[in-house]
């Protein structure tokens, strides 16, 4: 009886452990925030959330190409617009791995409600991997939201997978 018992725990263990859905952290753990919300609750009242720490979950839709120093969430991968979350903490290297797209993330950071120049847009965009074409189309100040966030936890990821660089697809300057 104890035998089977034994080999029904290693069995059912067994079976969790490769339905279990991993995560990764980068950067610094997420801050503790009593407020959480999904992106499409603060896109929907932006003014309850400006200012304020608040835990967001979406997915990866966007991440800086050269070094993934920001990432964009939205609420689905289709979605256009998002919240653009770029990272406080100091990094060598690549913090968010181009990977990270399509999968399911957190960030815990405080809401603000920006302008963004022209030039600045602009580059955001070339490193997201826009085209010249879309590019030419950011025209004058933008208004987004961003999260400013130490970090950020992504499911789906495997947490071994070392972080590298991946070649975009721009040619080289």
């Amino acid at each position: 009886m104890t035998r089977t018992m034994i080999a029904l725990f290693v069995l059912i263990a067994s079976i969790t452990a490769g339905c279990a859905v991993s995560h990764r952290d980068f950067g610094e753990s997420l801050a503790a925030s009593e407020r959480r919300a999904t992106v499409d609750e603060v896109l929907a009242d932006p003014d309850a959330f400006t200012g304020q720490p608040v835990h967001i979950e979406g997915t990866v839709v966007d991440v800086c190409a050269p070094k993934g120093c920001w990432m964009r969430l939205a609420s689905d991968p289709a979605d256009e617009e998002g919240i653009f979350v770029k990272f406080t903490c100091p990094v060598d290297g690549r913090l968010i791995p181009m990977d990270a797209i399509g999968h399911r993330a957190a960030v815990s950071g405080e809401l603000i409600l920006e302008t963004v120049s022209e030039a600045d847009a602009r580059h955001y965009a070339e490193d997201g991997g826009a085209t010249p074409e879309e590019i030419a189309k950011i025209v004058g100040e933008q208004k987004r939201l961003r999260v400013k966030a130490p970090g950020a936890r992504v499911w789906g990821i495997d947490p071994q997978e070392p972080v590298t660089p991946k070649p975009t697809s721009r040619p080289a300057e």
